[in-house]
């Protein structure tokens, strides 16, 4: 069990996106963020991945088979675009 968590919190604290493998539900991709105390279930402690900006899934560490870390692309920035009503004189 351990040895997961710490995979887990390695990849957070370095940036990068974690494909877990499930032995029923396939492959959940996603950011680690926490880990759920018994609060979903009673009886499994699980881990709380972010797989999209607004959705959360929790896997429990009963049911990983393999964790797979891969980097994020980050941008370096952002371009501003500045639009201006032209009346056409």
């Amino acid at each position: 069990m351990a040895g997961f968590q710490i995979i887990l919190e390695q990849a957070a604290f370095a940036g990068k996106e974690v494909a877990i493998t499930t032995k029923e539900r396939g492959t959940i991709s996603g950011m680690f963020t926490g880990v759920d105390e018994y609060d979903t279930d009673e009886n499994r402690l699980g881990f709380f991945i972010d797989t999209s900006e607004h959705e959360c899934d929790t896997v429990y560490i009963d049911e990983i088979i393999e964790i797979v870390t891969s980097p994020i692309a980050r941008p370096e920035g952002f371009i501003q675009f500045t639009a201006k009503l032209v009346s056409g004189k």
